[in-house]
């Protein structure tokens, strides 16, 4: 079985998000410069796994593929 290597949280509330996660766990998110909104998190230093975060696209069902 493959490890998990990467995750993306897509959600209504991108600042509420942040905030959540910043506070708990320590998470930092670097704003993406591209075309749409969208954040990296970085998780901690060293080994592990960093994510990204997205905001929900209106009236657009987001799934995630397993």
């Amino acid at each position: 079985m493959n490890r998990v290597s990467y995750f993306n949280l897509v959600v209504d509330n991108v600042e509420k998000t942040k905030e959540f996660y910043e506070k708990t766990l320590g998470w930092k998110f670097v704003k993406w410069e591209g075309p749409m909104e969208y954040w990296g998190i970085i998780t901690g230093e060293g080994q592990g796994i960093d994510g990204g975060l997205s905001p929900r696209s209106e009236g657009k069902f987001n799934q995630m593929t397993i």
